[in-house]
C-alpha cells in the first residue's frame, strides 16, 4: 500500500436529526482528491460511550471532544471515554474508510492535559498551552501499551496552543498558537 498523506483540513461535530433520535458525526476534510468523509460515533461499538457534547472535553482547555493525529502509522483519533475519567481512548483508524482498526484504552486523567499528539505510535500528552512554558511528561506506547519516561520543554509563546500535530514528513511538531502557525523540529533516537 503506497504512503497517503493526508492533510487535514477540519473537523467538526455535526448533529442531524433523525426520527426523534440524534446522530453525531466527525466530519473531516482531507486532501486526497475532493472527498469528504463522515466517521457515524454513535454506531462505531468503540465510540458508542465516547465524550461528544456537554462539557466533559478531552483535553482541559474546553476546546476539543477529539483529536486527530497522523504519524508514520496511521491515522488516529484522541477522544476521552463518557464512563471512565481515569483514562483516554486511542483509536486506530482506517485512512481510506475511516473505520475504526484498534482501539487502546489509555491510563491517564486527560483532563489533566492542554493537548497531545501522536508520533511514532506513542501518544504524548503537553501538560498545559496557556503558559510560556510547559513540559510534555507523558509518553505511552500504544503497542507495547507501556508508559514510557517523558520530560520535554515545551513552549507556547502567544500562550493559547489550541492545536499540535507531529508531522511524520518533515519530522516536527506544528501548532496553532493564538492565531501564529509555529514548528518544532525534532531529533528523534529510537527507544532502548
Amino acid at each position: 500500500m503506497s504512503h497517503v498523506e493526508y492533510a487535514l483540513r477540519a473537523l467538526l461535530m455535526l448533529e442531524k436529526k433523525t426520527d426523534g433520535l440524534t446522530d453525531r458525526y466527525i466530519t473531516l476534510s482531507a486532501r486526497r482528491g475532493q472527498h469528504k468523509t463522515k466517521l457515524h460515533v454513535t454506531t462505531a461499538k468503540e465510540c458508542s460511550a465516547c465524550v461528544s457534547q456537554g462539557k466533559d472535553y478531552l483535553y482541559k482547555t474546553q476546546y476539543s471532544f477529539f483529536d486527530l493525529s497522523v504519524d508514520e502509522n496511521g491515522l488516529w483519533a484522541i477522544y476521552a471515554d463518557n464512563d471512565e475519567r481515569s483514562s483516554l481512548l486511542v483509536s486506530k483508524l482506517n485512512a481510506d474508510d475511516l473505520t475504526i482498526e484498534k482501539t487502546w484504552t489509555v491510563p491517564v486523567i486527560h483532563a489533566e492535559y492542554g493537548n497531545g499528539f501522536i508520533a511514532c505510535g506513542l501518544l504524548y500528552l503537553i501538560k498545559d498551552v496557556v503558559s510560556t512554558t510547559t513540559t510534555i511528561d507523558y509518553a505511552y506506547d500504544l503497542y507495547t501499551k507501556q508508559r514510557r519516561n517523558a520530560s520535554l520543554s515545551f513552549n507556547n509563546p502567544y500562550h493559547m496552543n489550541t492545536m499540535v500535530a507531529f508531522n511524520h514528513v518533515e519530522r516536527q511538531i506544528y501548532s496553532w498558537d493564538r492565531g501564529h502557525l509555529l514548528t518544532y523540529p525534532l531529533l528523534l533516537e529510537p527507544l532502548n
